[in-house]
Order: C-alpha cells, then structure tokens, then sequence
C-alpha cells in the first residue's frame, strides 16, 4: 500500500497522488463492479488484478525509481469462489515519505490478524497471534499487518473489497 504521484493531465498542478494497492489505484468505472460480474457485463472490471507485487524492493527504504512512484489507473480485481479462505499482507511503504495510518476494512467480513510488524513483511519471523476484528488502521512507521478471513458471505450488496 502506498500513495504515489502520476503527472497531471488537466489544471496546473504538476502531480497528482493517488493511493496504491501493488501499484494500481481503483479507478471507479460507470456500472457497479457486482451488478456487472451478477449480470455478465464486459468491459466494466478486469480479473488482472495481481497477487503479489509487481515489483519487490525494499518497501521502507528512502530511494524509488520512478516506475515505483507512479501508479496504474484501472478497476482491477480478483474474483474469489465462496468459502475461499484468503490472506492479506498489507505493506507499507515509504514511497513519497509518508507513512499512512489508514482505516481498512473488508466490507461483509470479520479476519483475524495472523500478525504485524514494523518493517518490510517477513513470512517466516513475524508473530502469529490471531484475534478477531472488523477494522484496522495500516501499520504506521512502514510496516505490515497480515490477516485472515473466510469468504463466506455471499450477499449480493457483499464483497471483499479494501
């Protein structure tokens, strides 16, 4: 997660930010996102949206390239069957040098937080101490938080969505 800048395409201003999820920032399109996956709609979303990062680099450091300030408009998504059990790793990153303490939630569903800590994200050192939540705010000091949800709410007002 991140805020990056893209240049400006109308007014004077010289960038415009915009927040980031592994470089692509949620451009809303002009049909509802469900109403098109329920009535088979193209053109509205693609299923491109990646699940890991395009590009790995060191998330806290001090020095980006410009194609990790810059981001991808687009309506990205993953489609999930029902009762897939998913798992998120949330990094923040010090792009623009501005850690971000954000609320997120994930709309429909409980998780559990699998662990957090400062810093880049480690599989393999990072607690593991679940308990369960509705909301969390980004890791402040550009760290990470992980967690953990069941898919299991198949309303049609109901998504996972960040």
């Amino acid at each position: 997660m991140a805020v990056n800048s893209n240049p400006c395409v109308v007014g004077n201003c010289s960038a415009r930010l915009g927040a980031s999820m592994n470089n692509i920032t949620f451009r809303a399109p002009t049909t509802d996102i469900l109403q098109a996956y329920y009535n088979e709609i193209g053109g509205i979303y693609t299923t491109d949206f990646p699940v890991t990062p395009s590009l790995y680099y060191n998330f806290t450091g001090d020095n980006f390239t410009e194609n990790i300030v810059t981001y991808t408009l687009g309506a990205r998504v993953n489609v999930l069957e029902y009762n897939t059990t998913v798992e998120l790793v949330l990094q923040g990153t010090n792009v623009l040098s501005g850690p971000e303490n954000h609320p997120m939630h994930l709309h429909g569903f409980g998780f559990y937080f699998v662990g957090s800590g400062c810093g880049n994200f480690d599989n393999e050192t990072d607690p593991q101490s679940p308990g369960g939540e509705h909301c969390w705010g980004t890791q402040k000091l550009m760290g990470s938080r992980v967690i953990n949800s069941e898919l299991t709410n198949p309303g049609c007002g109901s998504c996972a969505v960040i």
